[in-house]
This record gives C-alpha cells, sequence and structure tokens, in this order.
C-alpha cells in the first residue's frame, strides 16, 4: 500500500478518534420551553417552582407568573414592590397551595388590592387601603389557584425565604425568623451578633433542618429554631473564596441562591463552585471566573449525580449564556447554549424539577424571559410471551405519564402484566380500558403509569384462551361433567359387583 495513502488513512481514524473521544453525552435533553412577556430591564433572581400539575410559578420584575403545562399563563399578580432602584430584594417559595414571597424593597406600595399594612404601632397588622411603606419589610401569600392575596401577611421580611412543613423562615441582616402559616413570628432567633464582621448569606433546607450559609461559617438549626451545630469555613486561600463575595460583589446582581446541601456536602457558588464537608473544609470545584472581562458561574444545584450550574458572560460576545453540567469528577460532561447567535442572554436561575431542572433566563435583544425544562429520557422495552402485542413509546422523558395498549390474538387472552426497572423496582400502572371476552377473559388493556428516573420493561403474558367459542364452551363442560359423572358411577358400580361376588 501506498505510504501516503495509508499516513492520510491513520490520520483520519486518529482525528475521528480524537473526535469521539471529547464529544460530550446528551445527558439532559430539553422537555419543554416557554416564554413569559415581562420587563426584563431589572433582575430577578427568584427561583422557579414546578407544581403538582406540571406548571410553573416564576417571579419576574414585581410581580409573580404561574404558567400551567401547556404553557399558558393562568394568572399574573403584581407585587407592591418599588421599582425605584435597579434590584429589590425578592424571594419566594411554593408550598401545598400557597406562593408565600417576602422583600425587603426601597418602597413598598400598598394598594386597595392588598390585604393587610402596618398599624401606627407598627405591631400585627390592619386592613385598610392604600398606603406606602420605605424601606418596608413584607412576607405575603397568594392562593396557587388563582393568585388572589390570602389573608396572610406579616410586617415583616427578608432576603430569602424557605419552608419546612407550613412554617416559613426568612433572613433579614442578622436575624432569623421563624413564620407560622399565618405569617406571623413564632419565633426569632439572632444568628449572628451586630458587633461581628459577618452577614446571613442564604439559606437552604435539608429534611427538617435549616441551613444558614454566613461569610464565616455554616450554622445548624432544627424547625424550631434551636441551635444545632456551628461549622465555620476553612478556606483554601484567602476570602475571595468565601460567601463574602457574595456580598461585596455578586450579591448586588443577585446571585445569591447557590447554597445547597445534599447530606454530605454543602455546595455554593460565588463566581466558582465551591465545596465544603461538614468539618468547613472548602475547595474549589471549578476555576474562580468572577472578573469584568469573562464570565460567572451562577445558582448552581446538584441533579442526581450532576452538579448543574450557569456560566453568563460579562460582555455581549457571540458566546452566549452556557448550562454546564458536571460529574462528579468535576469533568464537563454536557454543556447546553441558550438563545440565538450573537444575542445577549443571562441566566438568572436554575432550579430542580422533579427528575432535571428549569432553567430561568432572559434574551436581551428579544426581551423575553424564558422557562426551560431539561430532563433525562429512558428506554422503554416490552418483553412478550405468547401471541400479542404492546403498544408503547420507546423512550420517553423521567415524570412524563406514559400511556399503553396490549392486545391479545384471537384465540388468546391476557394473562399477565408487570412494569419493572432495570434495577428490579416495580412500578405501578393504572388500567385506563379493559376489554373482556364473553367468558370475562382479558383481551385488551389499556394502561398507563409514571415514568421513572430508570429504564424499564414491560413483562406481558398471554395464554390460548381454553374455548373460543362461548357456546362450545358450556357445552363441552357439560357433556364433560355427565361423562365424568358416569364414569364415577360405573366405578362403583364394578366395586359393588366385586364386594357381592366375595
Amino acid at each position: 500500500m501506498n505510504k501516503k495513502i495509508l499516513l492520510i488513512m491513520l490520520l483520519t481514524i486518529s482525528i475521528f478518534s480524537i473526535g469521539n473521544a471529547v464529544k460530550a453525552d446528551t445527558i439532559y435533553s430539553k422537555i419543554r420551553e416557554y416564554s413569559v412577556r415581562t420587563d426584563v430591564s431589572n433582575p430577578f433572581y427568584t427561583r422557579t417552582f414546578k407544581t403538582n400539575d406540571d406548571g410553573y410559578v416564576v417571579g419576574t420584575k414585581n410581580e409573580i407568573v404561574y404558567i400551567d403545562k401547556n404553557g399558558k399563563e393562568v394568572w399574573r399578580q403584581k407585587l407592591p414592590i418599588s421599582s425605584e432602584r435597579s434590584i429589590s430584594f425578592f424571594d419566594m417559595v411554593v408550598n401545598k397551595d400557597s406562593v408565600v414571597y417576602t422583600t425587603c424593597s426601597p418602597s413598598i406600595n400598598l394598594d386597595d388590592g392588598i390585604p393587610g399594612t402596618l398599624n401606627a404601632n407598627s405591631v400585627g397588622y390592619v386592613k385598610q387601603s392604600g398606603g406606602k411603606l420605605s424601606n418596608g419589610c413584607i412576607t405575603q401569600k397568594l392562593k396557587l389557584s388563582n393568585g388572589s392575596f390570602d389573608s396572610a401577611f406579616s410586617n415583616t421580611g427578608g432576603y430569602g425565604i424557605e419552608t419546612i412543613g407550613d412554617n416559613y423562615y426568612i433572613f433579614y441582616d442578622y436575624n432569623l425568623l421563624k413564620l407560622n402559616s399565618s405569617l406571623q413570628i413564632s419565633k426569632s432567633v439572632n444568628v449572628i451578633s451586630s458587633e461581628e464582621d459577618n452577614y446571613i448569606v442564604d439559606i437552604t433546607t435539608y429534611g427538617d433542618n435549616l441551613y444558614v450559609l454566613t461569610e464565616k461559617d455554616i450554622i445548624v438549626y432544627d424547625s424550631d429554631l434551636n441551635l444545632m451545630r456551628k461549622i465555620s469555613l476553612a478556606f483554601p486561600v484567602d476570602d475571595s473564596y468565601g460567601p463574602s463575595e457574595l456580598i461585596d460583589g455578586p450579591m448586588l446582581k443577585g446571585f445569591v441562591r447557590g447554597f445547597i446541601y445534599d447530606g454530605s456536602k454543602f455546595f455554593y457558588t460565588n463566581g466558582s463552585v465551591m465545596r465544603s464537608d461538614v468539618s468547613g473544609r472548602v475547595e474549589p470545584l471549578l476555576p474562580y471566573r468572577y472578573s469584568s472581562n469573562s464570565s460567572m458561574f451562577v445558582s448552581g444545584i446538584r441533579v442526581d449525580k450532576y452538579f448543574v450550574v450557569g456560566n453568563n458572560p460579562f460582555t455581549k460576545v457571540s458566546n452566549l449564556s452556557k448550562v454546564e453540567i458536571y460529574d462528579s469528577n468535576i469533568n464537563i460532561a454536557q454543556s447546553i447554549n441558550l438563545g440565538s447567535t450573537n444575542h445577549e442572554t443571562y441566566i438568572l436561575n436554575i432550579s430542580p424539577s422533579n427528575y432535571g431542572f428549569v432553567v430561568k433566563w432572559v434574551d436581551l435583544d428579544t426581551q423575553t424571559l424564558y422557562v426551560t425544562e431539561y430532563g433525562k429520557k429512558f428506554n422503554i422495552k416490552t418483553n412478550i410471551k405468547g401471541q400479542g402485542k404492546v403498544d408503547v413509546d420507546s423512550i420517553a422523558f423521567a415524570g412524563d405519564k406514559i400511556s399503553f395498549r396490549v392486545m391479545a390474538k384471537d384465540g388468546y387472552v391476557v394473562s399477565k402484566i408487570a412494569i419493572t426497572t432495570s434495577s428490579g423496582k416495580k412500578v405501578v400502572f393504572n388500567e385506563e380500558n379493559i376489554e373482556q371476552d364473553s367468558n370475562g377473559l382479558i383481551t385488551l388493556n389499556n394502561g398507563n403509569f409514571i415514568m421513572p428516573g430508570d429504564d424499564i420493561t414491560i413483562d406481558v403474558q398471554f395464554r390460548k384462551a381454553f374455548f373460543s367459542n362461548p357456546e362450545t364452551g358450556r357445552n363441552t363442560i357439560i357433556i364433560t361433567f355427565l361423562l365424568l359423572v358416569s364414569a364415577v358411577g360405573v366405578i362403583l358400580i364394578k366395586k359393588n359387583k366385586v364386594k357381592e361376588t366375595n
């Protein structure tokens, strides 16, 4: 073989191999994407919540919008948050049938439609029309069904909110407050002394415990705000890797929703992605990127065994904002570009969903807010024994409602249907429509189930029907019974004759 040809072939194979080696797998795919028409001039970094009916509750600039699973806007409620400066501290949670938001805004306008404002002594609340609060803090509840304001109202608010059971927890400066279901203060603790050079940065929950991230430590409380543990953070180099950067720089741009706990490790995002064990030892997982000429990691969350983080450019360049997915070894596993080339896009928040994550981001060129959900696809296999078939999709997103159809051939019936995951767990399914033959045997079964986060197999067994014709079946049974009775009678007669002979 010509040496030049051989060299070209080897080079081609090498290039192909390298290309395959660096290609990242598609782990998460887009499930659905909705656009929300709203003012995108100011930040609104609040989380996006997925509801039980697969809708979304989205915080935008000074309002909350509820979108159903088809992307239709169900309701939109304007909040009494003033837009007198570039950012209003605003956070929210969805709990059962309510949406609760908290804010400490430079100015709060209380209109006729909002029940409750401060009374003269700043104690409790009274219902009155109108009013304006300068540098006010409030926490308020909305009904998830229609977005109307609930009577629950508190003249206390904060920068962030979490929920455990029917209680809500908010933080403001040095204090942590527990509010009951009526949003009245049931307990308050001073987390940090005002003399300390320290601030609360963010809070998160895990189980029935509350975790408070400050510039210097992580403080653990139970649901009744009893102190359980204080973990001092030990940074690898200096405070530039600590949460303090959130206070002096990125926090003013809204990047404070990046603190999570997965049961063994703490994570927070401050330009890098930082991880701490329960001893407080902090290590950077990714390079520190916060600079005016670069980009910044924002809003990191753990999803399954992956770490999902937003990467925003600081300048309008050809490269777009990206969702970057890292594996447990902090190697890039997947990168997702948002928007169109040459458009300025910006990730506001990444929130967990049932089996994946939701990205809230804006296209500043088109002045549009997007809510995009990503999830994993899993395989659906069938294992059929006997004569019949199963109609079902071969692949689906985790969390999807999957319909299937089991049909027996003529002369056969359905004897078994079972659905199991690749790990051997049973999947519960609902039967929608069952057809039976005249003997009451199942010939068709329509059903549905919720796709788990795993590959599944649908095992179906068909067996031959004893009698395809019901009349023939009944006659055969009668004849068989009569023959059996006759046979028994003959045997008894013979036995009697033997006895008489003896």
